[in-house]
């Protein structure tokens, strides 16, 4: 009997005890839920961003540069700087190619950013903040590596959050503000990929006839400057340029620069390669904003099949054609405050539905070198102490005989001393230019 009640007894503890802790937990939770947010909330803010996203190697690069960061730890992780763009739409297709690429300073040396691994902690506007790198572990062996960079700002909220993404984003802006992205498609691949990134070019170092460059760049500007007018008149908010002449004379040089003149990117598509009614299309209405559309050398597409209606192909056999190229150009308007530049050395050979008004609002000739150019080409390249050459050499080069290109060939080759830029030299020169420029083949 007495072994029946210490048993009953052992069980009402063991059920007391079990009622208690369940009782614990209950209230644990219910007043973690109710007040521990409520802390957390205002003792810290995290914020997770992961290396897939654009953002994350802005970070890495604005800590590595301006922030010293505090940590025990004697291990780092290294990244080189990428070609990283954000996704145009949630379909993984319409996706602009990430390139990794490790970029070179002036001084050849490698853009490489270092951060310590694990936990460091720095301070911002008086807040310490915590960064930690996490490296996530792969389910398999293709599936790329993943990391996460969290920020755990203390005694601050969001605004601060985004105060740090933002400086970091500004920093980013700051060392690549001096370059201009050039964009080209993938043959048989409906992406585009950044393939460079150049340093913006001077608009002043494009010798160019002096009526031609204010023409161009008073138009672009007046394009840009008038979008409320076009909207109000109805009219598509679109400018297109075919830009010809003979090779040599500037049309590749001038775009660049006149993309950075205002700050616009550059997106190349070659079509004669690889390029299909439906993904020229395509491809067009997925330039990236803020870009100059550009089609070089526009007449070769026509000049290799010889056959208008059948312009090239991709690998899979469907064709490019004429009415294939008018139809994405149609589309243009869609895309509101897009410039297309088409360049050619033969316009003769381009059919003139490509040419319409419609498509091509401005057709500008870059011609052969006047003396106008000469001088400045010349006055660039060499010091004022020297031009009392320019009269010899502008009586021996006749307008418009040779290209610019040619001629800052010769300067090149003379840099250092032009003086022995004699008239054997000059004659030598002429008639080797005259003579390219006569068959309308390229001067290497």
């Amino acid at each position: 009997m007495e072994n029946n009640n210490n048993r009953s007894s052992y069980i009402q503890y063991i059920l007391g005890v079990f009622f208690i802790q369940h009782i614990r937990t209950i209230l644990y939770h219910t007043l973690y839920r109710r007040f521990g947010g409520m802390v957390k909330n205002r003792f810290y803010y995290i914020a997770k961003i992961a290396s897939s996203d654009a953002m994350y190697l802005q970070l890495v690069e604005w800590l590595s540069a301006t922030q010293h960061l505090y940590t025990n730890s004697r291990q780092v992780h290294v990244h080189s700087k990428q070609n990283v763009e954000m996704p145009l739409s949630s379909e993984p297709h319409q996706v602009i190619s990430i390139g990794p690429t490790i970029n070179q300073n002036e001084d050849g040396n490698s853009s490489i950013k270092m951060i310590p691994s694990g936990t460091s902690v720095f301070f911002y506007k008086r807040h310490m903040v915590s960064v930690t790198l996490r490296s996530n572990i792969r389910s398999s062996m293709d599936e790329p590596s993943s990391d996460t960079l969290e920020l755990r700002v203390y005694l601050g909220g969001k605004q601060l959050i985004n105060d740090i993404l933002k400086t970091a984003f500004q920093h980013h802006l700051s060392k690549t503000e001096e370059n201009t992205k050039i964009y080209q498609t993938l043959p048989n691949c409906n992406i585009w990929v950044v393939q460079s990134l150049q340093r913006r070019r001077e608009i002043d170092s494009v010798f160019l006839d002096k009526s031609v460059k204010d023409e161009l760049i008073g138009d672009v500007n007046t394009f840009i400057r008038s979008k409320q007018w076009y909207r109000s008149s109805g009219v598509p908010y679109t400018r297109g340029y075919l830009l010809y002449g003979p090779p040599g004379t500037g049309k590749t040089s001038f775009i660049l620069s006149l993309a950075g003149y205002f700050n616009k990117q550059i997106c190349i598509m070659n079509l004669g390669r690889g390029v299909s009614d439906t993904s020229l299309y395509f491809m067009i209405n997925k330039t990236p904003p803020n870009s100059i559309l550009v089609f070089e050398d526009v007449d070769s597409a026509f000049t290799n099949t010889g056959n208008h209606n059948h312009i090239g192909q991709d690998d899979m056999g469907n064709k490019l054609t004429l009415q294939g190229l008018l139809h994405a150009l149609d589309t243009l308007p869609n895309l509101d405050g897009r410039i297309l530049v088409m360049t050619t050395n033969h316009i003769e050979k381009i059919p003139q539905a490509l040419l319409s008004p419609g498509r091509v609002h401005l057709k500008v000739k870059f011609d052969l070198a006047n003396h106008f150019q000469i001088k400045q080409m010349f006055k660039r390249f060499y010091e004022n102490k020297y031009n009392h050459l320019l009269p010899a050499l502008l009586k021996k080069i006749e307008n418009n005989t040779v290209s610019t290109a040619q001629l800052q060939n010769l300067f090149i080759n003379y840099r250092d001393d032009p003086t022995k830029i004699t008239d054997s030299v000059l004659d030598e020169f002429i008639s080797d230019s005259v003579l390219v420029n006569t068959h309308k083949t390229k001067y290497l």
